[in-house]
């Protein structure tokens, strides 16, 4: 499946089945991932669905442990048309019911090492349940302030079979129900139950992006005095939440430079397109404002090449 051909599908699939661009690359990425791995193959896939120059980039990951860079794969294998419709169809059936996942108010009435046993509140049908939450899905605010007894809204879902997070001693209880306040689900089911709309949400390091659509009403979301995002940061536990619009199915360049100017501060900057056989795009700033561009701990960059789903590097010069 060339990529250039794929476009008219997936187009279509942004109409009949309403998923975002975004998604759909992710999820062609993953798709294309799935078809190396079946012939044993670990690699890490990139899709560009800009409609001037789609690209599809596969680069062969190094065996774990190993210091060996990645190399490019220059002919990978790409899925069937009809695989990768199947994989779509899946998702929007899974996304249209939340993926199993629910919203509800969780107080701890356990305290163990690496996680906590809460009970389950504020919903129709897990009222009265209990849950697991691992303390690694834990925002930084809440682990200064929790301890037994204290209630918080969270995100859960069935507990996996197999999951790893850093702390699996909650296995040995065989929970029903896996918690965390820590995952982008957690916002976007927020957002949700408390107003009524469905967004797209990124949560990373303690801070939340929420992205509307182009031509969305940013200040009707915001609320007056930013009310309505104080309301969020106070339910989910985030030190910040921005809110930026979606830049549009447009160029590359444009959607970097309309995420870098709506999530941060760094002024001025110039884009160097990826030279040959890179996918990467150079953000070229001064050194005085390198920060204002990357954020703690990388968050804002982070965001940004979400936002443009593009790679990204920053390029520090004196003069612009």
């Amino acid at each position: 499946m060339q990529l250039s051909h794929a476009l008219p599908a997936i187009d279509d699939a942004v109409f009949r089945l309403g998923l975002p661009h975004d998604e759909i690359a992710y999820l062609l990425e993953a798709e294309v991932e799935y078809c190396h791995l079946l012939r044993g193959q670990r690699v890490r896939a990139h899709v560009s669905l800009d409609p001037y120059a789609p690209s599809l980039t596969v680069y062969r990951v190094p065996p774990l442990g190993s210091t060996a860079p990645e190399i490019p794969i220059h002919t990978p294998l790409q899925p069937t048309p009809q695989s990768f419709l199947a994989r779509l169809e899946a998702y929007q059936r899974a996304r249209a019911g939340q993926a199993g996942w629910e919203v509800a108010l969780a107080t701890c009435v356990r305290l163990e090492e690496g996680f906590s046993v809460v009970e389950l509140a504020d919903h129709p049908q897990l009222a009265g349940d209990v849950a697991v939450l691992p303390h690694a899905r834990l925002t930084a605010s809440d682990r200064a302030t929790w301890r037994k007894g204290v209630a918080r809204y969270v995100a859960v879902c069935r507990a996996p079979l197999e999951h790893r997070d850093g702390s699996e001693s909650w296995r040995v209880l065989e929970p029903r129900w896996l918690a965390t306040r820590a995952d982008s689900i957690f916002l976007r089911l927020l957002i949700a139950r408390f107003m009524g709309v469905e967004e797209h949400t990124d949560l990373y390091g303690g801070i939340g992006m929420v992205v509307l659509s182009e031509h969305a009403d940013l200040g009707g979301f915001v609320g007056q005095g930013g009310q309505h995002i104080h309301a969020l940061q106070a339910l989910s536990g985030a030190r910040q939440i921005v809110v930026v619009r979606e830049p549009g199915p447009h160029c590359a360049a444009y959607r970097l430079k309309s995420a870098i100017t709506q999530l941060t501060a760094a002024r001025p900057f110039r884009l160097i397109s990826p030279g040959e056989g890179s996918d990467v795009w150079s953000i070229v700033v001064r050194p005085d404002t390198v920060k204002r561009l990357v954020g703690v701990g990388g968050c804002r960059l982070m965001f940004v090449s979400r936002l443009a789903r593009v790679r990204v590097k920053v390029v520090e010069r004196a003069a612009i």
